[in-house]
């Protein structure tokens, strides 16, 4: 009983810190620097299993579409390319907004047009464009 309110309120506590607004940009303290690092530790206990399950679950759904599907792997591949994609820790830039959480990773194309990924085309000869959101 005891574990699961403890549970709950570091989940609580890890929704409200991501839910805060982002501070502006600005030089923070050593003591502001502990937080945030104490912080990512805490809410990483809660998100890093949660996204390796998540990636699991999404492989393991992309090889059964796979096999069900007669081997196309572009089936197989819009399944496990979100899964596998994304931010698999927090980071402080996370905690104030100065970087995107990424939890489902979009197409790797996408990811090029912003700049964020060195990968290129994604499978199935994706190239984006300026309209692409990335989760087609």
């Amino acid at each position: 009983m005891h574990t699961q309110r403890r549970a709950v309120l570091a989940a609580i506590l890890v929704g409200l810190v991501l839910a805060a607004a982002p501070a502006p940009a600005r030089a923070r303290s050593a003591g502001g620097e502990a937080g945030l690092g104490t912080a990512c530790a805490f809410a990483n206990l809660i998100y890093g299993p949660g996204k390796m399950m998540y990636a699991f679950f999404g492989g393991f759904i992309g090889l059964v579409a796979y096999g069900l599907s007669a081997g196309d792997e572009d089936v197989a591949m819009r399944i496990i390319e979100p899964a596998w994609r994304g931010d698999y820790a927090l980071v402080p830039d996370h905690l104030t907004g100065e970087q995107e959480l990424e939890f489902i990773g979009r197409r790797g194309a996408h990811r090029a047009a912003r700049g964020g990924d060195e990968q290129g085309e994604a499978p199935g000869g994706d190239t984006g464009t300026d309209t692409d959101t990335g989760w087609e």
